[in-house]
């Protein structure tokens, strides 16, 4: 037990250190941190129990969370050399700032080049805004297909199945209804008559309140909506047989 708060005051007091260290001065702190990795690599294979360093599991943590600190600095090292070279780059050279940018980073190429290069700004312009008109003109055309297909003749069978519901409901037996095929005759049909509404044309056999099995003819108007891929019963009249 005194041998495991020896090495967590140890790796506590590292690691803190190492902090303070590369808040204070990033590259030297890093330095600090690859030296304290290496250290800790060596005992993982030799432990080093002279430095601290006789656990291996001990060094394996150590590693890890040194690994882990070393990490975000090493990005945001990298990431400041990039942003200090872009700099360097677009006061010596525009063009080849422009040209490194546009591989990079797109959006910030697009930015700079009204600042840089009108001419080719307004070409970019241009091109963006055409392609974006060609997609939301594509995404038109694909809502009108499928709301043309949601409401034309194809869909009438559905209109016909989805009015057996709202029929239902208003039946004495529900759980005895029968309702014909579509393709039984001409007492029923389905067909579109406009602004995505069908007229369904049928009958059902179902019992009556003394249990005797009566035929009902009905109209009923259904309309699809396409957006939320249900269907509104707008009408629904009972015909005298």
């Amino acid at each position: 037990m005194k041998r495991f708060l020896t090495n967590l005051v140890r790796g506590v007091f590292i690691v803190t250190g190492l902090g303070v260290l590369i808040g204070a001065s990033p590259s030297a702190g890093t330095l600090a941190a690859l030296i304290v990795a290496l250290i800790c690599g060596f005992a993982l294979f030799r432990p080093v129990p002279v430095l601290g360093f006789g656990s291996r599991i001990y060094s394996g943590v150590l590693i890890a969370v040194v690994g882990l600190i070393i990490l975000p600095v090493g990005v945001a090292s990298k990431r400041e050399a990039h942003e200090a070279y872009l700099a360097e780059l677009k006061g010596a050279d525009p063009s080849a700032y422009l040209a490194e940018l546009e591989h990079s980073d797109p959006e910030l190429w697009y930015r700079e080049l009204k600042a840089l290069d009108w001419e080719r700004y307004e070409d970019e312009r241009a091109r963006r805004r055409a392609t974006w008109r060609k997609k939301m003109e594509a995404q038109i055309e694909e809502r009108a297909a499928r709301r043309a297909a949601e409401c034309g003749e194809g869909n009438s069978t559905n209109a016909y199945i989805y009015s057996q519901y709202f029929v239902e409901d208003s039946l004495k037996s529900p759980s005895t209804a029968d309702f014909p095929s579509i393709h039984s005759g001409d007492e029923v049909g389905a067909s579109p008559i406009g602004n995505c509404i069908f007229e369904v044309v049928a009958y059902v056999d179902s019992q009556n309140s003394f249990g005797a099995t009566v035929r009902t003819r009905y109209l009923a108007k259904m309309k699809r909506l396409p957006e939320k891929e249900s269907w509104r019963l707008m009408e629904l009249t009972f015909l005298p047989n």
